[in-house]
């Protein structure tokens, strides 16, 4: 099945190193798989997450970045995750490591970008609801108070 391929370059928040990012692009560019260059995803979510549509309309996306559970929860926060769209995360470091790009099936050559010219510091509070057991230390432990209750007890980010 063809996917639509996204790669995040984490421009602002420099959780993946720009060589990284470079090679993965030379590599599916040499390989004729298109793909989507998003310059900060954490950005375009926080502040333009119109400009993440393209992933919301593919059937099956990959989007490659730095921490896959991260990745899932920013893109749940969107509502992108009730769309009926498969999407499926990829660390950026561990796929230029491994080499093996033959899972991404791409019919598309083409190279698209999403850019992002925001100024904003690069931290978004994101909860991994998989592995929070609703606790709620983190509304004590939090110096900027990010962390809420809704009425039903659950986190939120405020």
């Amino acid at each position: 099945m063809n996917q639509q391929i996204f790669i995040c370059g984490c421009e602002k928040g420099g959780k993946v190193a720009p060589e990284t990012i470079t090679a993965l692009r030379s590599k599916l560019e040499e390989q004729n798989k298109g793909y989507t260059y998003i310059q900060d995803m954490c950005g375009s979510v926080a502040r333009n997450p119109l400009d993440l549509l393209a992933i919301k309309e593919s059937k099956n996306a990959v989007i490659i970045g730095c921490q896959p559970r991260a990745m899932k929860w920013l893109m749940d926060y969107v509502i992108f995750c009730n769309c009926g769209t498969e999407i499926d995360y990829l660390k950026a470091d561990d796929l230029l490591e491994s080499g093996d790009y033959s899972a991404l099936e791409t019919d598309k050559e083409c190279v698209k970008k999403a850019e992002y010219t925001d100024d904003w510091k690069p931290w978004y509070p994101v909860i991994d609801f998989d592995r929070c057991t609703a606790c709620q230390k983190c509304l004590n432990f939090c110096l900027f108070g990010v962390f809420e209750n809704d009425d039903d007890g659950r986190i939120l980010v405020a």
